[in-house]
């Protein structure tokens, strides 16, 4: 039963790159890093720049993120390796498998239900392969429901690809299809976090609406992930990352308020590797943390003002080494997904 980000975790996917240098830039892809691109040749430049060393190092980091989780007493799953290359083919579309990595994208668990959500990216569109056997244990040995929102063509036109900035009319979702990542949504107890800043996110919106039963709060937040932005670290505590947000959250969320709030200095850098492209944020790889319990957290030992600032604040903080966060597009929270957490 999962209703928050920060009850004792019980069990939790840990993702895992593939064996071998994989990247592969197209519409989707660029539409999806958009803020962080100015231009796609750009990072094709940079994709010799994925070697087989690059690979393994981040691999190793995260068998270690596991072994740090179970030595905490939570139970592990990892996805299936793939060792080759892996086409992808639709009748819309073909593209190649890139990696099992960011498993937070890919599923959203809410209470007892998990639903496969509709991937924005090309080549994750059979990602979930990887770990359907862990879903399947899920439904089948522990009574979970099992939901797939339904799959976009993902074809050039229907894919909203104009500046995440823009405000949206509902009304002009009209001729898209809806899509979304699971990192879009943040659980709050009875309440849900969605991000939305495209007209695919919107339609997905109207989809949990229908099909998930607590406060759909929608906000346009930030440009694509919300975990970039906020952090719910217990039942009175919020972390929050203003350098990546388009508002101040407590003016979108103004219940917010509520919490005591943790605030990332906006004048931090935050020390990241800068021999890969920065496809993602580096703002938003600030406050990536995944929590234990109410009271423990995972924090990328990079993020040294995040550690200062939950030690200072009474948190026991684990920081944990995750290289290349900002070219492989995931942090701690990325790279994990809560199976299973005690409701607090």
């Amino acid at each position: 039963m999962i209703q928050n980000e920060y009850g004792r975790l019980k069990k939790v996917l840990v993702g895992r790159e593939f064996d071998f240098p994989q990247k592969v830039f197209d519409i989707s892809f660029k539409v999806f890093f958009q803020d962080h691109l100015d231009d796609l040749d750009m990072v094709k430049d940079f994709k010799d720049e994925y070697t087989a060393q690059v690979v393994a190092e981040r691999n190793e980091d995260l068998d270690n993120l596991a072994k740090v989780l179970e030595q905490h007493g939570v139970e592990v799953y990892r996805p299936e390796q793939v060792t080759r290359p892996v086409k992808v083919k639709t009748p819309y579309f073909e593209s190649v498998w890139r990696s099992s990595a960011n498993v937070r994208d890919q599923c959203f668990v809410y209470k007892n239900t998990v639903i496969e959500t509709a991937p924005s990216l090309r080549g994750r569109f059979f990602e979930n392969e990887c770990f359907y056997n862990i879903l399947l244990e899920l439904y089948r040995d522990y009574g979970y429901n099992w939901v797939q929102f339904p799959k976009s063509r993902l074809t050039d036109d229907v894919i909203d690809q104009d500046d995440w900035k823009l405000e949206r009319n509902p009304a002009d979702s009209a001729r898209y299809e809806p899509f979304f990542d699971a990192a879009n949504l943040l659980k709050v107890d009875n309440r849900v976090i969605f991000n939305a800043a495209t007209h695919n996110h919107l339609l997905g919106v109207q989809w949990l609406e229908r099909n998930l039963d607590c406060e759909l709060c929608t906000v346009h937040l930030v440009d694509n992930h919300i975990d970039g932005a906020l952090a719910f670290l217990n039942e009175e505590t919020v972390l929050i990352n203003n350098r990546s947000c388009l508002v101040d959250p407590t003016e979108a969320i103004p219940w917010l308020n509520d919490f005591h709030i943790l605030r990332l200095p906006e004048n931090v850098e935050t020390e990241f590797d800068v021999k890969l492209p920065h496809i993602a944020s580096k703002e938003g790889m600030s406050i990536n943390v995944l929590s234990i319990d109410p009271f423990t957290v995972i924090v990328n030992s990079s993020d040294t003002a995040v550690c200062e600032l939950l030690d200072k604040n009474g948190f026991n903080v684990i920081p944990v080494q995750l290289r290349y966060c900002t070219a492989f597009g995931g942090g701690v929270h990325c790279s994990t997904l809560d199976l299973d957490r005690e409701v607090y």
